[in-house]
């Protein structure tokens, strides 16, 4: 990873994980001991070659030539390629999960410093509790998604209990629908509209756009309106949508100056502060 220009946000003899493209949320994750990756963010993973091509956002042959280029003309075997752990004795990898109501302060604050509020957070996540043996608890707030797993995230990581999938947050049955990249988007959205009837639907990862797709399609909405990501995979998932449907509305647009909607709702939310700030009684 660092001859693409990465370093770790956090490592551990087991594993390490990155933040992909600058995001805030690290949500790459190398596993050491089985020499495999997993990009949370774009639903994709494999063997070592295929990180090459993921980071380097290229195919396969240019992946081999680059990779010769840092070997000294040379490719190791997978096996000659491992990364190197201590030697330790294997563990149990089945994972213990609590859920409960949202409470934690630590989480609560977090969500607070992406501008969402506990009375816009607690009526849709959950705080989730994953345990390993031999590991420390994590902890994080999480989306329930249409599989019955959970997309969660917290102030260092994003991963997925379960299966990966969209939510849907069904409305009042106007036949409006709203569609989101991420569910940090979807509470701005809530945020910034507390009255919304809408139903809502959070792909939790671009390479959900196909079942989002689908849930659109069962749905039969009069209006679909598409707050995705200004970055290359947001463009691309809502191209993909609006040839699927065009009356659907892209309001990217509203906050082209920033990554996403969260990040507009931080900047918004920070503006006012400091206007209320300057203010002199």
């Amino acid at each position: 990873m660092w001859s693409a220009g990465y370093q770790p946000a956090k490592e551990t003899e087991r594993d390490a994980w990155y933040r992909y493209k600058n995001e805030r949320t690290a949500s790459l994750k190398i596993d050491k001991t089985k020499n495999r990756w997993y990009n949370f963010a774009t639903g994709t993973g494999g063997k070592p070659i295929d990180l090459a091509m993921h980071v380097w956002e290229c195919d396969l042959s240019e992946a081999i030539v680059k990779l010769k280029a840092l070997n000294h003309g040379t490719i190791r075997t997978e096996a000659q390629t491992q990364l190197q752990v201590r030697p330790r004795k294997l563990e149990s990898e089945t994972e213990k999960i609590l859920i409960k109501p949202l409470a934690n302060p630590a989480l609560i604050s977090y969500l607070d410093e992406r501008g969402i509020s506990f009375s816009t957070a607690k009526a849709s996540l959950q705080e989730i509790y994953i345990k390993k043996e031999g590991r420390n608890t994590q902890f994080f707030v999480g989306l329930k998604n249409d599989a019955g797993g959970y997309n969660m995230r917290n102030k260092m990581f994003k991963r997925v209990h379960g299966h990966n999938a969209i939510s849907t947050i069904e409305g009042n049955g106007e036949k409006q629908v709203i569609f989101f990249e991420g569910f940090m988007d979807f509470l701005s959205y809530r945020e910034m509209n507390p009255n919304h009837k809408k139903t809502a639907i959070v792909l939790n990862s671009t390479a959900n756009v196909d079942s989002g797709i689908k849930r659109i399609e069962s749905l039969q909405p009069k209006s679909v309106e598409l707050f995705l990501d200004n970055d290359a995979s947001g463009r691309q998932a809502t191209d993909k949508i609006k040839s699927r449907f065009p009356f659907a509305v892209d309001r990217a647009g509203e906050y082209q100056a920033h990554k996403d909607l969260n990040d507009f709702l931080v900047a918004l939310k920070k503006n006012k502060r400091q206007n209320s700030n300057s203010i002199k009684l």
